[in-house]
């Protein structure tokens, strides 16, 4: 999932009025640490993350972007989460039942506070969830499509409803955050981004303009204290700042993804120092386009878009070797692949006739949006493009700027992960077409409503064969229709010092209480 700037220059006039909330919860951290101690207490672990940027928002639910995410992690809690090995773990809930097909009975821990020493309670959570299903921010409204209503049967017990047998249910629930109700009123979501409160095992103890975001472990945290009594993150701009982080030995390091040319210099099995990790990833990189913008909406353009991408090229040039051509809109690692469907050639010849036959005999002059991290890309499709008589010309913004282009641009670059493991993450969020729920992030307005049939009656089938065929017939269609050209998978790579005992999760979050010390 860059160099971005971060919400703290955005919003740097509130900081100070923020700090006030943080040292209130810091001073209470520190009298609970020195209590009862003759002198002062031993300077916890300081565990360092490295990356590529800071988070877009500290408020839950709205941005989907994965740095985003890790750090809202840290700070927040849902009612179930994944474990390490994407299996649905209780975490806010403890237990929970089906007295009938529709009906989801969750029962919440006791004695759970927020950083603010509320006690969490079935409110918080009726409200938390509602928001994510409501707001017209929320990039979650598509894990609700399926929900009748949201209740509250008493202090800790919550009933969901939904209006048809809803299996995923769980999945969906996992990245939707709980916050303080009272506190969230109050503050709005504005102040809320500056001072977030949750029930996670760190709170945000301070993030200046600049960096680094520093989070404290929450001396009452209901559950297990972490090893590392901080988590500083910190930007790492490339290959050479990753290798003396890794490398000095100072502070125990987490590298969470490593880009593939970063990871190519840094991959030396021998090294005694520092480990690093590469497995398959779950994150597609794709091009978009506005579906029923010219020149995208002649199928022949389209076809011919696709046929006019090298991506054995891509992959090893751009990932230096860390990845996989795509040629379907999930990677093999993500339940509803279909092997069925045959690798894409790279043919401009093929291409050009295609868009002579739709009326471009000179071929075609396009813009690309992408963010500047990804100037590489950019570079590689320009020569891929032009024997296809296509003049590619490339718009490159930050982070930032790129999120908020998306959704009126007409031809873009983008990676999309199924975080789940489970191909209706990027179905019902980036496929099914806008509405109810559904295609919060399908930017190109893709509809096809055969595949919104298939997606919708998958999402309620308990049958993971019938899912299976379900979702299948869904890709070959969105295949068929070229509602996007996939151009790759990247390998999941990430670094940490020797020292540490961590394992990458599949969906690369890195939580500070997973990270401990090797004995």
């Amino acid at each position: 999932m860059s160099a971005p700037q971060g919400p703290h220059e955005k919003h740097k006039e509130q900081r100070g009025a923020a700090m006030k909330h943080r040292c209130a919860i810091a001073a209470m951290a520190l009298a609970a640490a020195l209590a009862g101690c003759g002198g002062p207490a031993k300077q916890p672990p300081v565990l360092v993350v490295a990356g590529q940027g800071w988070p877009i928002t500290l408020v839950p639910h709205g941005m989907p972007e994965l740095f985003t995410m890790m750090v809202q992690s840290n700070i927040y809690e849902g009612l179930v989460e994944f474990d390490p090995r994407m299996r649905v773990s209780p975490l806010l809930a403890e237990t929970w039942e089906t007295p009938d097909p529709r009906t989801w009975v969750f029962r919440l821990r006791r004695g759970v506070t927020f950083h603010n020493g509320a006690p969490l309670t079935a409110s918080d959570v009726v409200f938390s969830l509602k928001r994510a299903r409501e707001d017209s921010g929320s990039s979650l409204r598509a894990n609700f499509v399926q929900i009748e209503s949201i209740e509250a049967v008493d202090g800790l017990t919550v009933r969901i409803t939904s209006r048809r047998p809803f299996p995923l249910l769980l999945y969906k629930l996992v990245s939707v955050f709980v916050v303080p109700m009272d506190a969230f009123t109050a503050m709005g979501p504005g102040k809320f981004d500056q001072s977030p409160v949750g029930t996670g095992p760190y709170y945000l103890k301070s993030y200046p303009a600049g960096g680094p975001l520093v989070l404290e472990a929450f001396s009452g945290y209901w559950g297990k204290r972490p090893g590392f009594g901080q988590v500083r993150l910190v930007e790492a701009a490339g290959a050479d700042d990753i290798r003396r982080l890794l490398e000095s030995g100072d502070q125990p390091t987490v590298v969470p993804l490593l880009d593939p040319a970063a990871a190519r210099r840094l991959d030396d099995p021998g090294s005694s120092r520092y480990r690093i990790h590469r497995r398959s990833g779950l994150v597609l990189r794709y091009l978009g386009f506005r579906w029923a913008a010219r020149p995208f909406d002649n199928p022949l353009v389209r076809q011919a878009m696709q046929l006019a991408v090298d991506r054995r090229d891509l992959v090893e040039t751009v990932c230096h070797g860390y990845g996989i051509p795509a040629n379907q809109s999930v990677p093999s690692t993500v339940f509803g692949h279909n092997d069925r469907l045959p690798p894409l050639p790279y043919d401009p010849k093929r291409a050009s006739e295609l868009l002579a036959e739709a009326g471009h005999p000179r071929g075609l002059e396009l813009t690309l949006v992408l963010p500047e991290q990804r100037e590489a890309v950019g570079r590689r499709l320009q020569e891929h493009m032009r024997p296809a008589g296509i003049k590619l010309t490339l718009n490159l913004l930050s982070r930032e700027r790129f999120f908020r282009a998306l959704d009126t641009a007409a031809f873009f670059y983008i990676g999309y992960g199924s975080s789940s493991g489970d191909a209706s993450d990027l179905l019902d969020e980036a496929i099914h077409s806008r509405g109810g729920g559904y295609g919060i992030n399908n930017y190109g307005r893709y509809a096809n409503p055969e595949v919104d049939r298939l997606i919708e009656t998958s999402d309620t089938c308990f049958s993971q064969e019938r899912r299976l065929g379900l979702i299948q017939q869904a890709m070959e269609l969105v295949c068929r229709d070229v509602a996007m050209v996939p151009l790759y998978v990247e390998d999941q790579v990430s670094g940490a010092t020797a020292g540490i005992a961590w394992t990458p999760r599949l969906d690369m979050m890195v939580l500070g209480k997973e990270v401990g010390f090797r004995p």
